[in-house]
């Protein structure tokens, strides 16, 4: 009975820790994201979101956005404005999701899908290996602009699980929902939505 009384207070202290973690990123403007390994290559293989990303983050910051951020944590919601904001800092996560990586090269399927709507198309990427963290990328284009990129992250280790959904729309905002699994904790549900505001 102590051993269960001290795992499931471990698992409380571990739940506590990556909640203020989180949290923590989202009082100062930015989003949790993992590490990447491998760096962005210069040569554009597949859909190039890091240009895209640049160019929000470029623009966010000249002309000096704000944003509306709500965090939602295991059903728990609080919404805030920021009016200055980081913005390298926060799409990052979206800017590490792009799949041109030397590593990557040829590791990707693409599929043009026929949305049936005039002026609209859409390219579907499917990693042909279950270790490349972005499992999926789907890009929509309407009258040749992009305008909404969503992706499928996965992450395994023998400790953690992480899994990731990304909608992210140039020049709108972005939401990512995760869900994380750790030892001996229960599941960690979490949405971050971000709006761009302008002043």
């Amino acid at each position: 009975m102590k051993s269960s009384k001290t795992g499931n207070r471990l698992g409380q202290y571990l739940l506590l820790v990556i909640s203020v973690m989180l949290l923590s990123g989202w009082m100062t403007g930015c989003t949790p994201s993992e590490t990447v390994k491998e760096e962005i290559s210069r040569e554009k293989f597949y859909f190039d979101l890091e240009r895209v990303v640049k160019q929000d983050i470029d623009t966010n910051t000249t002309n000096h956005l704000s944003e509306n951020k709500t965090v939602i944590i295991n059903g728990r919601k609080e919404t805030k404005k920021i009016d200055t904001v980081d913005w390298k800092l926060e799409l990052q996560p979206i800017a590490d999701a792009d799949i041109n990586r030397a590593a990557w090269k040829g590791k990707f399927l693409a599929d043009t899908l026929d949305v049936g709507v005039a002026g609209r198309k859409t390219i579907q990427y499917r990693a042909l290996s279950a270790d490349i963290p972005v499992q999926s990328m789907r890009v929509d284009f309407e009258n040749n602009q992009v305008y909404r990129v969503s992706i499928l992250k996965k992450i395994n280790s023998m400790l953690f699980t992480s899994i990731q959904y990304m909608d992210y729309y140039p020049r709108k905002g972005f939401i990512i929902r995760s869900e994380q699994k750790a030892f001996i904790i229960n599941s960690l549900q979490t949405e971050i939505a971000v709006d761009f505001v302008k002043k």
